[in-house]
């Protein structure tokens, strides 16, 4: 799977075929399910990050200030997909159907579609494990 960013790139781009965005909407564009909902940088809100209510990676933090590290961001990202086991299948799909991912990421830092490789390889290859 290839990855591509659109960091800097103009809101009206048009991607070409074969290219999904993967990310938090902006400018009008609709954010997919198998976004980040932890921000790199940010605070946290006083909400659930993908609006389930079930999902511990999700909730909030405490005082509603902390501010997510992109190691930590990963990491919770890593927890939110093994909780929702349908964004598990979407993943699995993209990479074995080989489409070429797009985010707001800088390609020369760890990004949310490294995990979503790693995990989708690991269930097409047959040997993932929760842990």
């Amino acid at each position: 799977m290839t990855r591509i960013s659109l960091a800097g790139q103009p809101h009206d781009l048009q991607l070409p075929d074969g290219v999904i965005y993967v990310g938090r909407a902006f400018a009008g564009v609709k954010g997919h399910p198998l976004r980040n909902p932890h921000a790199v940088g940010k605070p946290c809100q006083a909400r659930c990050h993908c609006k389930t209510t079930d999902c511990t990676a999700c909730r909030p933090c405490d005082d509603g200030t902390h501010v997510h590290s992109r190691d930590e961001s990963l990491d919770l990202y890593w927890a939110h997909l093994v909780q929702h086991p349908d964004l598990l299948d979407q993943a699995a799909i993209l990479v074995e159907d080989r489409w070429t991912l797009a985010c707001h990421c800088p390609l020369n830092q760890p990004c949310h579609i490294d995990v979503l490789t790693e995990i989708g390889e690991a269930l097409i290859n047959d040997c993932w494990e929760a842990a």
